[in-house]
């Protein structure tokens, strides 16, 4: 699976393979921008190479739909764009979702450290980021899905979270997102996030 997302703040390559059902390895890269680093010529951007595992700890069947929880991390390396010396680090989280064919909820729990970092002191970022999708009709596998949601992201350096109504269209083995943020620290920043399954 591929997948790139991008935001003013954030864009995010990522290479999966599925190992088995439950287990999958991944590689990518996340570019993060920092507004808490600001600096004269501009605000800093920091580079985070990634290398997970993720598994599956549950899945529970429902009447009309699923429930997974899963478990993922391994190790990175960041450094801040400019020559900024590189750390290693480690990254870990949880996710949560369940859907219908015409209702999805996710919940993820995304924690980086690097150690060592600038000034004797190490860096970390935590994520929570929520979604809530709603479809206006059940799609059939062959067909394009269409769905209207919300996401709410918080980063633990910045005070404000991050809220952005958008759609989704997928059909089997590709999807696209595509929203607009409303908060005021983000407004009108662009979301977009595609993914295609090999």
């Amino acid at each position: 699976m591929l997948m790139s997302a991008y935001t003013p703040d954030e864009i995010n390559v990522d290479l999966a393979y599925g190992l088995r059902r439950d287990l999958s390895i991944s590689a990518g890269l996340t570019r993060v921008r920092e507004p808490a680093a600001e600096t004269s010529s501009g605000t800093a951007l920091r580079n985070v190479w990634l290398v997970q595992g993720a598994y599956l700890l549950n899945r529970t069947p429902t009447t009309d739909g699923i429930a997974n929880a899963y478990v993922f991390g391994g190790p990175l390396v960041e450094q801040r764009e400019g020559g900024g010396k590189a750390h290693a680090g480690v990254s870990s989280g949880l996710w949560f979702d369940y859907e219908t064919r015409r209702i999805y909820t996710r919940l993820k729990l995304h924690s980086l450290k690097a150690f060592s970092g600038e000034g004797g002191q190490n860096w970390r970022r935590n994520e929570v980021v929520g979604q809530a999708m709603w479809a206006p009709y059940a799609a059939d596998y062959e067909d394009v899905a269409s769905w209207i949601g919300v996401q709410a992201k918080r980063v633990s350096d910045t005070p404000q979270t991050e809220i952005t109504p958008y759609v989704r269209f997928f059909r089997k083995n590709w999807w696209v997102d595509a929203g607009v943020s409303v908060d005021a620290k983000h407004r009108r920043d662009v979301f977009v996030n595609f993914m295609y399954l090999f």
